[in-house]
């Protein structure tokens, strides 16, 4: 199994049986200098592979970054990690950044298991099958799962794999990088409280598991990012968007991060819908889309492909700086003004029939010699200064508003799908 890539090309059979590395890796067997501290992973290229594998991506795409990540802490040439056989990469991995055989716990071989479970209810059958993909011709050895639901085949080689390419999760118990981060942390209390015990995991183990880690989940989820497991994805053009859509949605009660809303701007109409796309075929999560009132073609598109639990808003004003009514926008730019610490004003009459707000802003602050308008930084004035919930837009508050109901309807699902 070629495991992260759909487009690879044929290894020789025998090339493929060969082991890269030993099956039961050891510091010795690399050599001093090559990633190993008294058995563990150098702590920033550890940490680096672990945030790529707590956020939420296509699995095809995030294993293929991590095992870059292997090559570069190993300090081994190896031109195309994605070209090698599964064995191979999972060696790469176990020698680069996993438990080694000596010391395997058996915490981390539960913690890495219930992850992926939790990530494979966001998945779809055709992400599995893209991330498995050129396996037919590979022998693997995948265990007869008695699991408190039923998985089909790819869904058992997901779990299997799990437990089988496990990260040095005890490496978070210490001090390094990731001290001050939520997720380190949660994965800490984690290991704390999962039984330990044999690594053969029974349906008895991986139901208590589960539900420690669903309580724990619950209890810091609104410590964690929200693209730790997300419950839903909105997707914006820009920047701007990523920061007054969460802003606005804070002054309305509701933490996008709290509710695991994960936010990303894709840069552009026409990346809106290329991600919308993407995800629509590897996620099963809802998917909020956003766009400004002129992206009519990338909106009849994306309008044709919702699913059921998908939504899409176009924005009536314009941009999302044309949301706020004139007085509004006239005493937030001069609260920005304010605060670069620039005398001149804009007046009520500066905005009247002349075009899209930012092109006017644009073309005063040229005129003013102040360079180009820096919307990002707008941006956050706007988030400081709108502060109560009667002066966000009311186009705001209709799409913060859906999202809310989204959300609660998916983390009842979640619940509902716990054990």
């Amino acid at each position: 199994m070629r495991c992260g890539n759909a487009h690879r090309s044929v290894v020789d059979k025998k090339k493929s049986s060969r082991n890269i590395f030993p099956k039961s890796p050891s510091p010795d067997s690399l050599g001093a200098g090559d990633g190993y501290n008294s058995g563990l992973p150098s702590p920033e290229p550890f940490w680096s592979c672990a945030r790529r594998l707590l956020a939420f991506d296509d699995p095809t795409d995030k294993w293929q970054k991590v095992m870059a990540l292997c090559s570069r802490q190993l300090r081994t040439k190896i031109e195309a990690p994605s070209a090698l056989s599964s064995t191979q990469q999972e060696n790469l991995f176990a020698h680069a950044f996993g438990v080694q055989a000596s010391e395997k716990n058996s915490q981390a071989v539960l913690f890495n298991t219930i992850l992926a479970f939790e990530e494979m209810e966001r998945l779809t059958k055709t992400c599995l099958e893209l991330f498995f993909s050129g396996a037919a011709n590979e022998t693997e050895s995948v265990a007869h799962w008695s699991c408190p639901q039923k998985l089909n085949q790819l869904q058992v080689r997901w779990v299997t794999r799990a437990a089988r390419v496990v990260p040095n999760w005890q490496a978070l118990l210490g001090d390094g990088p990731w001290s001050d981060d939520s997720r380190a942390q949660f994965i800490a209390a984690c290991l704390a409280q999962l039984s330990a015990g044999s690594a053969d995991l029974s349906v008895a183990t991986l139901s208590e598991g589960r539900s420690t880690f669903r309580r724990l989940l619950s209890a810091w989820r609104s410590r964690l990012p929200a693209s730790f497991l997300p419950n839903l994805i909105i997707l914006v053009e820009g920047p701007t968007e990523a920061l007054i859509l969460p802003g606005m949605a804070r002054c309305l009660s509701l933490d996008l991060d709290a509710a695991a809303c994960l936010v990303l701007p894709a840069g552009g109409a026409n990346q809106v819908l290329r991600r919308f796309l993407e995800l629509r075929d590897i996620s099963t999560l809802p998917l909020v889309a956003i766009l400004d009132s002129d992206a009519q073609s990338q909106a009849a598109i994306l309008g044709d492909s919702l699913r059921d639990n998908d939504s899409l808003h176009v924005l009536k004003s314009g941009e999302i700086e044309d949301v706020f009514d004139d007085p509004t926008f006239v005493r937030l730019i001069n609260i920005h003004l304010g605060g670069l610490g620039i005398g001149q004003q804009i007046e009520l009459a500066d905005l009247k029939g002349k075009g899209r707000r930012t092109a006017i802003l644009e073309r005063r602050w040229r005129e003013w010699g102040l360079g180009s308008f820096d919307k990002i930084g707008f941006a956050r004035t706007i988030v400081t200064a709108i502060d109560v919930p009667k002066l966000v837009p009311d186009e705001l508050v209709e799409i913060i508003e859906s999202v809310r109901q989204l959300a609660e309807s998916q983390s009842e699902k979640t619940l509902e799908g716990s054990g």
